[in-house]
């Protein structure tokens, strides 16, 4: 009996005590063309860091494509256009065209959170919420960590200019 009363209130906790979603959002888009697979999010050759999500995610989208810089090119991702980005005050939203092919690890889904997500009180190199934004969208979906996904069935237009 113990286990179920402690299941049920973990669950409570983590899923039923969130604050509701915001109706509208401002957020910053950080644009990623074409398709994201897994290993743009969490590279096979970096596996030895993924405990570490703060270094793990330096290897997010290491190898460049129109319109992402990283910052040495197959070694370290684009944080410093990441970081520009987050200098307009807003919350980071990753919006791709295809998101998360593949295996869709959830360390793909820690690394874009690791920079696009809210710290999580008392809970150290973690993160939660976020904003992934895709024609198709296919993240791993984890108990702390959430990430809301908006599925399009027409081009993303931002109005507000």
């Amino acid at each position: 009996m113990a286990p179920l009363l402690l299941c049920s209130h973990v669950l409570h906790t983590q899923f039923l005590e969130r604050p509701a979603v915001a109706e509208k959002m401002t957020v910053t888009v950080f644009k990623v063309s074409g398709e994201t697979n897994t290993d743009d999010l969490s590279p096979a050759p970096d596996a030895w860091s993924r405990p570490d999500i703060p270094l793990h995610g330096l290897a997010m989208l290491k190898i460049g494509r129109d319109g992402i810089t990283p910052n040495e090119e197959g070694e370290c991702g684009p944080m410093n256009q990441i970081d520009e980005l987050k200098e307009k005050g807003f919350p980071l939203a990753y919006v791709g065209d295809v998101v998360g092919t593949g295996s869709s690890r959830k360390s793909a889904t820690n690394s874009v959170l690791w920079f696009m997500g809210d710290d999580i009180p008392y809970v150290p190199n973690k993160r939660t919420g976020g904003l992934c934004i895709g024609d198709k969208v296919r993240l791993y979906y984890a108990a702390q960590n959430a990430i809301v996904t908006i599925q399009t069935r027409r081009p993303f237009v931002h109005t507000d200019i």
